[in-house]
Protein backbone atom coordinates (compact mmCIF):
# COMPACT_ATOMS: atom_id res chain seq x y z
CA UNK A 1 0.00 0.00 0.00
CA UNK A 2 3.17 2.35 1.34
CA UNK A 3 4.52 1.89 -2.75
CA UNK A 4 1.27 2.73 -4.46
CA UNK A 5 0.77 5.79 -2.22
CA UNK A 6 4.25 6.92 -3.51
CA UNK A 7 3.57 5.86 -7.16
CA UNK A 8 0.36 7.97 -7.09
CA UNK A 9 1.55 11.11 -5.33
CA UNK A 10 4.75 10.96 -7.87
CA UNK A 11 1.87 10.83 -10.56
CA UNK A 12 -0.21 13.39 -9.73
CA UNK A 13 3.18 15.66 -9.17
CA UNK A 14 4.06 14.90 -12.75
CA UNK A 15 0.90 16.05 -13.28
CA UNK A 16 0.66 19.72 -11.84
CA UNK A 17 4.19 19.88 -13.44
CA UNK A 18 3.00 19.31 -16.94
CA UNK A 19 0.11 21.46 -16.61
CA UNK A 20 1.86 24.30 -15.32
CA UNK A 21 4.49 23.96 -17.64
CA UNK A 22 1.92 23.91 -20.53
CA UNK A 23 -0.16 26.96 -19.02
CA UNK A 24 3.34 28.76 -18.97
CA UNK A 25 3.75 28.23 -23.04
CA UNK A 26 0.29 28.48 -24.11
CA UNK A 27 -0.18 31.65 -22.22
CA UNK A 28 -0.68 35.59 -23.75
CA UNK A 29 -1.78 33.78 -26.72
CA UNK A 30 -0.05 35.64 -29.97
CA UNK A 31 -2.63 37.02 -32.48
CA UNK A 32 -1.81 38.21 -35.70
CA UNK A 33 -3.55 40.12 -38.37
CA UNK A 34 -2.95 37.73 -41.17
CA UNK A 35 -1.98 34.19 -40.84
CA UNK A 36 0.66 32.07 -43.26
CA UNK A 37 -0.33 29.33 -42.28
CA UNK A 38 -3.68 26.96 -40.95
CA UNK A 39 -2.35 24.01 -39.46
CA UNK A 40 -4.98 21.35 -39.57
CA UNK A 41 -3.86 18.39 -36.68
CA UNK A 42 -4.94 15.08 -37.57
CA UNK A 43 -7.31 13.07 -35.59
CA UNK A 44 -7.96 9.18 -35.66
CA UNK A 45 -11.14 8.04 -36.52
CA UNK A 46 -12.80 8.62 -39.75
CA UNK A 47 -14.54 11.56 -41.45
CA UNK A 48 -17.78 11.25 -39.67
CA UNK A 49 -16.03 11.78 -36.59
CA UNK A 50 -17.37 15.08 -34.77
CA UNK A 51 -14.25 16.13 -33.58
CA UNK A 52 -12.50 15.92 -37.46
CA UNK A 53 -15.94 17.52 -38.47
CA UNK A 54 -14.93 20.20 -36.14
CA UNK A 55 -11.49 20.77 -37.37
CA UNK A 56 -12.50 20.70 -41.05
CA UNK A 57 -15.10 23.33 -40.43
CA UNK A 58 -12.73 25.52 -38.22
CA UNK A 59 -9.67 25.49 -40.88
CA UNK A 60 -12.72 26.31 -43.52
CA UNK A 61 -13.30 29.36 -41.37
CA UNK A 62 -9.88 30.35 -40.85
CA UNK A 63 -9.12 30.29 -44.61
CA UNK A 64 -12.04 32.49 -45.34
CA UNK A 65 -11.03 35.08 -42.81
CA UNK A 66 -7.30 34.72 -44.03
CA UNK A 67 -7.43 33.89 -47.69
CA UNK A 68 -3.81 34.39 -48.53
CA UNK A 69 -2.94 31.48 -45.92
CA UNK A 70 -2.23 28.07 -46.73
CA UNK A 71 -3.57 24.71 -45.37
CA UNK A 72 -1.31 22.13 -43.69
CA UNK A 73 -3.29 18.95 -43.09
CA UNK A 74 -1.27 16.88 -40.79
CA UNK A 75 -1.94 13.87 -39.19
CA UNK A 76 -1.26 10.00 -39.37
CA UNK A 77 -1.61 9.09 -42.93
CA UNK A 78 -1.67 5.23 -41.93
CA UNK A 79 -4.67 5.72 -40.25
CA UNK A 80 -6.27 7.87 -43.44
CA UNK A 81 -6.18 11.07 -40.94
CA UNK A 82 -4.86 13.15 -43.86
CA UNK A 83 -7.09 11.80 -46.45
CA UNK A 84 -10.14 12.09 -44.19
CA UNK A 85 -9.88 16.06 -43.00
CA UNK A 86 -8.48 16.71 -47.01
CA UNK A 87 -11.89 15.38 -48.79
CA UNK A 88 -14.02 16.93 -45.42
CA UNK A 89 -12.05 20.97 -45.82
CA UNK A 90 -12.63 20.19 -50.02
CA UNK A 91 -16.42 19.43 -49.21
CA UNK A 92 -16.46 22.70 -47.83
CA UNK A 93 -14.99 24.43 -50.50
CA UNK A 94 -11.68 24.88 -49.60
CA UNK A 95 -9.21 24.78 -53.07
CA UNK A 96 -6.78 21.60 -53.82
CA UNK A 97 -4.08 24.62 -54.05
CA UNK A 98 -4.13 26.11 -50.66
CA UNK A 99 -3.60 21.89 -49.13
CA UNK A 100 0.36 21.06 -47.95
CA UNK A 101 -0.47 17.70 -46.77
CA UNK A 102 2.21 16.33 -44.11
CA UNK A 103 1.16 12.50 -43.54
CA UNK A 104 3.76 10.87 -41.13
CA UNK A 105 2.62 12.91 -37.80
CA UNK A 106 1.33 9.94 -34.79
CA UNK A 107 1.22 12.26 -31.99
CA UNK A 108 0.53 16.54 -31.87
CA UNK A 109 4.22 16.19 -30.88
CA UNK A 110 5.11 15.12 -34.42
CA UNK A 111 2.03 17.24 -35.96
CA UNK A 112 4.01 20.54 -35.01
CA UNK A 113 7.17 19.12 -35.27
CA UNK A 114 6.91 17.82 -38.74
CA UNK A 115 4.96 20.77 -40.28
CA UNK A 116 7.42 22.93 -38.76
CA UNK A 117 10.32 21.68 -41.35
CA UNK A 118 7.21 23.20 -44.03
CA UNK A 119 6.65 26.75 -42.29
CA UNK A 120 8.96 29.25 -43.55
CA UNK A 121 11.15 30.67 -40.52
CA UNK A 122 9.32 34.07 -39.46
CA UNK A 123 6.15 32.67 -40.93
CA UNK A 124 2.43 33.22 -38.61
CA UNK A 125 0.38 30.05 -38.31
CA UNK A 126 -2.61 29.31 -36.81
CA UNK A 127 -3.20 25.83 -35.15
CA UNK A 128 -6.56 24.75 -35.30
CA UNK A 129 -7.81 21.71 -33.14
CA UNK A 130 -10.83 21.10 -30.72
CA UNK A 131 -11.31 23.85 -27.44
CA UNK A 132 -9.58 20.75 -24.90
CA UNK A 133 -6.55 20.15 -26.80
CA UNK A 134 -5.67 23.97 -27.63
CA UNK A 135 -3.24 24.82 -24.40
CA UNK A 136 -1.11 21.84 -25.33
CA UNK A 137 -0.65 21.91 -29.08
CA UNK A 138 0.27 25.69 -28.34
CA UNK A 139 2.44 24.89 -25.75
CA UNK A 140 4.21 22.60 -28.27
CA UNK A 141 4.34 25.29 -31.14
CA UNK A 142 5.81 28.06 -28.80
CA UNK A 143 8.34 25.26 -27.32
CA UNK A 144 9.45 24.95 -30.98
CA UNK A 145 9.47 28.69 -31.54
CA UNK A 146 6.65 29.05 -34.11
CA UNK A 147 5.01 32.07 -34.23
CA UNK A 148 1.38 30.41 -33.18
CA UNK A 149 -2.29 31.25 -31.93
CA UNK A 150 -4.67 28.30 -31.89
CA UNK A 151 -8.23 28.11 -33.28
CA UNK A 152 -11.35 26.15 -33.03
CA UNK A 153 -14.56 26.69 -31.70
CA UNK A 154 -16.27 22.89 -30.68
CA UNK A 155 -19.59 23.36 -32.48
CA UNK A 156 -21.49 20.83 -30.19
CA UNK A 157 -21.01 19.30 -26.65
CA UNK A 158 -19.31 16.18 -27.10
CA UNK A 159 -20.75 12.92 -25.92
CA UNK A 160 -17.58 11.63 -24.83
CA UNK A 161 -16.46 14.65 -23.06
CA UNK A 162 -15.37 13.25 -20.21
CA UNK A 163 -13.12 10.44 -21.88
CA UNK A 164 -11.12 13.30 -23.42
CA UNK A 165 -10.81 15.35 -20.44
CA UNK A 166 -9.12 12.19 -19.17
CA UNK A 167 -7.04 11.39 -22.14
CA UNK A 168 -5.51 15.14 -22.32
CA UNK A 169 -4.41 14.65 -18.85
CA UNK A 170 -2.63 11.52 -19.93
CA UNK A 171 -1.11 13.13 -23.00
CA UNK A 172 0.01 15.90 -20.70
CA UNK A 173 2.49 13.68 -19.30
CA UNK A 174 3.46 12.77 -22.28
CA UNK A 175 4.12 15.84 -23.20
CA UNK A 176 6.37 16.95 -20.22
CA UNK A 177 8.38 13.87 -20.99
CA UNK A 178 8.85 15.10 -24.71
CA UNK A 179 9.46 18.76 -23.50
CA UNK A 180 12.06 17.44 -21.37
CA UNK A 181 13.80 15.37 -23.59
CA UNK A 182 13.45 17.78 -26.25
CA UNK A 183 15.25 20.71 -23.70
CA UNK A 184 17.97 18.45 -22.37
CA UNK A 185 19.17 16.66 -25.47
Amino acid sequence: MRVFKILLLILISLQILSEGLISYYSREPFREEAFNYVLLLGIGGHKNNILASDRAFNSAEALKRWPEAKLIITGNEAKNEVTDLKELVLALGVPLDKIIEEPNSQSTWDNITFSQKLIPPNSTTLIITNEFHQNRALAIARVHNLKASTYGKDRVSYPRSLFYALRERAANLKWLFLFLKYKIL
